[in-house]
């Protein structure tokens, strides 16, 4: 989904947070209480993995700590508060500069 170039978690956490922002501003009222309780749960543990340290932030890290296996776990949980379907998202690499 991302380019080698950038540093993807950093990238995970920025889309994340960009359009949670896009999404509580916008539509708060519109969501249900579940709705924004998992978005603020997957907004806290991100804060969190922030607070611990940089061992957290590498590309390692995202596959296979269990700090991100349960950021794994809360964004399943979030998607079917919305009811949508887990799928693998659009890739977005040609976006950045340099990327493929």
């Amino acid at each position: 989904m991302l380019p080698d170039i950038v540093v993807k978690a950093d990238e995970l956490a920025l889309d994340f947070d960009l359009w949670k922002e896009v999404v509580l501003t916008n539509f708060r009222s519109e969501l249900a209480t579940d709705q924004i309780s998992s978005i603020d749960s997957i907004d806290r543990t991100l804060s969190e993995l922030s607070d611990v340290g940089p061992e957290h932030w590498t590309d390692d890290a995202v596959r296979k700590s269990e700090e991100w296996n349960r950021i794994r776990a809360l964004a399943a949980a979030a998607l079917e508060s919305f009811g949508w379907a887990r799928e693998i998202p659009p890739s977005h690499a040609d976006e950045y500069v340099g990327g493929t």
